[in-house]
């Protein structure tokens, strides 16, 4: 009788002691209201044990406290913002703007408001194009953790917004959709890393591109994607953008080019990548130093869907004479544009 209560005794510790360590590894802030929200960025600075912040409800932005002139601009660094599946809605122009590195921000959806022209969400954003030195201290060497910058980059992955600006970080994002924007879908501005299975497509009305890659940022796009927009992308300001062999990837415009390229852009496409403009339109504008590799399996299109034969002629080029001036130590500066076709 001794023994089987001991060892129902036991058993009883065993299991209160699974419980307690079960709940000792929760690390996350768990919120179900706006103001849970935006407190809980500071909260979990200030506690070391706790990561992650975790919404458990949709969430409507109140604009009364945050809004485009007083933007909400937390420390984000090396936290998990995991959305868990809900929304965060009538989020107002640039009003959401998560600051730092090493941070993820995962699994849900994030909406603008009907007057936010601009971002539903944004990182690191300062409004400021070509700062160099910030830029260029965001280039990763390799993609990989053993590069000090690669492992201290942002990952947004699993979201859904109406647009983000991604501004001087490493930033990956991975399976993500950027549609419905009145102006552009996504944007690395001074920022470098990997976009991979993301869509980025503008209202009809939009006033920009789907993609923008920008001030000296270095970005390589992989995986399934799609972009789109007033034009489909826009590389400039010193931006290196290119295209991985294996992707697979549609750039298409609602109104003008398919690709348009200024201020020594630099942005070579390959295997995998469409590029076709507007019905009417030229499939890339090109002027002031910018530079356009197409390499074998890239496929060009003109307005109407048909094939561009190699070598690609002016005819499908909206060329402006004029030299690259932004950076008189970068690729394409005292030029013109140039354009080179190796299908």
């Amino acid at each position: 009788m001794k023994k089987t209560c001991l060892a129902i005794l036991l058993v009883a510790l065993c299991l209160i002691l699974a419980s307690c360590a079960t709940k000792a590894k929760d690390s996350a802030i768990h919120v179900t209201t706006f103001d849970e929200f935006t407190a809980a960025f500071a909260a979990a600075q200030a506690d070391p044990e706790k990561d992650t912040i975790l919404l458990e409800n949709d969430i409507t932005w109140d604009l009364t406290k945050f809004n485009a002139e007083i933007n909400f601009m937390p420390n984000a660094t090396g936290l998990v913002i995991d959305l868990g599946g809900h929304t965060i809605s009538e989020v107002p122009k640039n009003a959401f703007n998560l600051t730092g590195d090493s941070f993820i921000l995962q699994n849900g959806t994030i909406l603008g408001d009907a007057q936010n022209s601009r971002y539903s969400v944004n990182v690191n954003y300062e409004g400021t194009n070509g700062l160099k030195d910030q830029a260029l201290a965001h280039v990763p060497a390799a993609y990989d953790d053993a590069d000090p910058v690669w492992a201290k980059r942002v990952i947004v992955r699993n979201i859904k917004a109406t647009g983000m600006l991604c501004g001087y970080s490493t930033m990956e994002v991975v399976d993500c959709e950027f549609t419905g924007g009145q102006y552009r879908g996504l944007v690395f501005q001074g920022s470098s890393g990997i976009v991979q299975n993301v869509k980025a497509i503008t209202l009809e009305e939009g006033a920009s591109a789907g993609f923008v890659a920008h001030s000296y940022g270095t970005v390589l796009v992989k995986g399934e994607c799609e972009f789109k927009g007033k034009f489909g992308v826009y590389s400039a300001q010193c931006s290196t953008l290119s295209f991985d062999e294996a992707a697979n990837v549609k750039i298409g415009a609602w109104v003008t080019y398919g690709i348009y390229l200024e201020k020594q852009g630099f942005t070579t496409i390959g295997k995998g990548v469409t590029v076709q403009p507007a019905e009417g339109r030229q499939t890339f504008y090109m002027r002031t130093g910018s530079t356009l590799v197409i390499e074998k399996g890239a496929v060009v299109l003109d307005g109407t869907g048909a094939e561009v034969a190699a070598p690609i002629t002016a005819d499908n080029i909206d060329y402006k004479d004029g030299a690259g001036a932004s950076d008189d130590a970068w690729k394409g500066a005292g030029v013109n544009a140039v354009w080179t076709d190796n299908r």
